[in-house]
């Protein structure tokens, strides 16, 4: 698959996003200034020349791409006051998705997760902004974010222990796929570098995870 043909199949471009949305352009470009809503994950450059009876043409424009269910984040957005309204309701979402998937089982006491989860979800936040979450995970909600973030501080864990257990195994393939549930397929040419390849992929052949 190309790379054009991933972002179509997988994001909007700011003129679906506005479609999708409601908002004018204007308005959508305040929300990002306003640091409620994030900057885009991909930023093409699209330059296309041609030829014909009338002579040589050339063009060239930026198109971003957002993920597609940011849309549900945007809409949102749009009714917040300010950054940091946006970034408590961002905080809570986050930090509730974590708890539910405590209860679950999925457990780690890495400080991030734990101790350091406050100042955790400040850093979090900032990438979420910076489109990145749009980037690596399905959805690029805070859910998702949190939930990716959980299974990786899991999946390293295990990682670094030698030998494990049957319990340790089963804990590692449910964090697997956990992590395999929310994260993005990423664009061919970033597959090879990405957390799914290492973390996924590679975990699931060494260890043998069905």
């Amino acid at each position: 698959m190309s790379l054009l043909a991933y972002l179509e199949k997988n994001f909007f471009t700011k003129q679906e996003m506005l479609q999708k949305t409601g908002l004018t352009a204007g308005e959508f470009d305040h929300l990002q200034k306003a640091q409620l809503i994030p900057r885009p994950s991909y930023v093409t450059e699209i330059s296309v020349s041609c030829s014909s009876f009338f002579g040589p043409f050339s063009e060239s424009q930026i198109i971003e791409y957002y993920a597609r269910d940011s849309v549900s984040w945007v809409k949102l957005a749009n009714k917040l006051a300010t950054g940091p309204v946006a970034f408590r309701l961002f905080k809570q979402r986050y930090q509730a998705k974590i708890s539910r998937l405590n209860d679950l089982g999925y457990l780690s006491d890495h400080p991030k997760v734990t101790s350091g989860l406050d100042q955790h979800i400040v850093e979090e936040w900032q990438h979420f902004l910076d489109g990145i979450y749009g980037l690596c995970t399905t959805t690029g909600l805070p859910e998702e974010i949190a939930a990716k973030e959980l299974a990786i501080t899991i999946i390293k864990a295990f990682l670094e222990k030698e030998p494990l257990t049957e319990d340790d195994r089963r804990q590692l393939k449910n964090a697997v796929d956990l992590l395999d549930d929310v994260s993005a397929p990423f664009a061919p040419h970033e597959v090879a570098k990405s957390s799914r390849q290492r973390l996924i992929n590679e975990v699931r052949e060494t260890y043998a995870l069905a």
